[in-house]
């Protein structure tokens, strides 16, 4: 399938150091999908040009970058969405991009596990943390014979499984209890890292996994997974055919047609809540904006610096939701080389994958139209996590030729590839450990003097875009409330 040109929007940043104190009702701070959403419900309601948003960067879309290459379309970040979720569909439909939503092609979904040398099949049922199947169990070879026997009879109801020792437990125990230890290391694991980057042993499944984490809680995981996934689209995942950036792009311009106000290349230092109400944002130049209603946008380390000196309680409760760091590779080959028929793999961090640093690689050219020429070949390959933050610190070129020899190990690609790209996520991904509600409480109590402020991004209550979108709109439609 031949690659499409790309229409993402093009952005100049404008500078902020002349820029004089303003004072417009509404300040979004963060021009990601979540800063963009909540500027988008609030023109819905409101007079755009009080609306002001302030990116520090010089470009909006946060995760959400596309980048058109001799005939490939990159993804830096964030490829597609679970369809499942209607909130990106819903806007990609707003602004006038339904011909471009794309689904992933299911037909040819499979997905394998990297262990031991070898690429085994990830058991066809497997739904992130527990099988629905007992036969693809019993059939695998990825998982010791007791385990696979063991998790059988209690599919089955041969054997009980073991009652939480806790109200809330990790992913990691709860896996344990139904699964075992060798499913959790070499299947729900490497799943989740795909997602959070994250450690089971600290990630909540009642956050990570709520649906599954309840059942569980009520000894009835094993009826619910068994439940048939309920009918709809035929593809998992959806993007759009000029890459997700054009997501955030139209949103941009749609905002802008609007009248609302976008600031790059503004950094804000700090938050300083104002006796009388409303909000002054200090800028490092020392101008600045005061604000009636204010939503920030940013990851929660960096929300946290904004209220360090003025509101500490708050900068405090921020600073206790950890996140990761990952980095994207992106290798285009022309043509493609020999590979396994499927989506891609996943690399378990097991003794006998020790060598490899590789988490997971992704055949985007056979997940989805669009992304490479016909006959040519475009692979992510993903770093880093929780577990390895230190291969951030490595020069591009040197993670370029780790996943070169990673891929040659793990997949015999000897090819050199046409050209590659490197981007570093640093503090992207949010990791809902337990105690993440406990956090959201105390977070909800230390913001509770301030009323006209709201929070929003994928350190609370949902990391996909079609999640930020939501909880974006959502800060917006409080803020309305009132």
């Amino acid at each position: 399938m031949q690659a499409r040109p790309s229409r993402v929007l093009e952005l100049s940043p404008r500078p902020f150091a002349t820029r004089v104190t303003v004072n417009p009702s509404f300040v979004i701070v963060g021009a990601g999908i979540a800063g963009l959403s909540a500027a988008w419900e609030l023109a819905r309601t409101v007079d755009p040009t009080q609306i002001f948003i302030l990116e520090a960067s010089d470009r909006t879309g946060g995760v959400l970058q596309s980048l058109p290459r001799e005939g490939f379309l990159l993804e830096e970040g964030a490829d597609s969405f679970l369809t499942a979720k209607p909130a990106a569909t819903q806007l990609a439909r707003e602004l006038g991009l339904g011909d471009q939503l794309s689904g992933s092609r299911d037909q040819q979904r499979k997905t394998f596990i990297y262990q031991a040398g070898r690429m085994w099949d990830l058991p066809e049922g497997w739904r992130m943390v527990a099988p629905a199947r007992v036969s693809p169990i019993l059939g695998t070879g990825l998982l010791p014979w007791s385990e696979r026997l063991a998790t059988a009879a209690r599919m089955t109801g041969l054997f009980p499984t073991p009652p939480p020792a806790s109200e809330e437990e990790s992913v990691a125990t709860l896996v344990r209890r139904h699964c075992g230890e060798a499913s959790l290391r070499r299947i729900a694991a490497p799943l989740l890292s795909g997602v959070y980057g994250g450690d089971p042993e600290s990630l909540s499944a009642t956050w990570t996994v709520p649906r599954l984490a309840q059942a569980a809680q009520e000894s009835r995981l094993w009826k619910l997974l068994r439940q048939p996934v309920a009918a709809g689209s035929d593809s998992t995942f959806t993007t759009l055919g000029d890459g997700m950036g054009s997501l955030a792009a139209a949103l941009t311009s749609a905002l802008l047609a609007k009248g609302v106000n976008l600031e790059l290349g503004c950094p804000v230092q700090e938050v300083v809540p104002q006796p009388q109400g409303g909000f002054r944002l200090k800028l490092p130049t020392g101008g600045g904006y005061s604000a009636e209603s204010l939503v920030v946008a940013l990851p929660a380390p960096r929300a946290a610096s904004l209220f360090a000196a003025s509101v500490p309680t708050v900068a405090h409760a921020l600073r206790q939701i950890r996140y990761g760091s990952s980095v994207t590779v992106n290798l285009a080959f022309r043509p493609a080389p020999q590979l396994p028929q499927g989506f891609g793999f996943l690399v378990p961090a097991t003794r006998e994958n020790r060598a490899l640093r590789l988490r997971a690689c992704t055949f985007a050219h056979r997940k989805f139209d669009h992304r490479a020429p016909e006959g040519d070949a475009l692979l992510r390959v993903f770093y880093g996590g929780m577990l390895d933050p230190e291969v951030l610190r490595l020069p591009d070129i040197e993670i370029v030729n780790l996943a070169r020899e990673e891929l040659r190990q793990t997949c015999g690609i000897g090819a050199t590839p046409n050209f590659t790209t490197v981007h570093r996520w640093r503090e992207a991904l949010a990791q809902y450990e337990v105690g993440h509600g406990a956090r959201l409480q105390v977070i909800a109590t230390a913001l509770a003097p301030f009323p006209r402020l709201r929070l929003a991004g994928n350190a609370y209550q949902g990391i996909g875009v079609p999640d930020c979108i939501e909880n974006g709109a959502r800060a917006a439609r409080e803020l309305l409330a009132g």
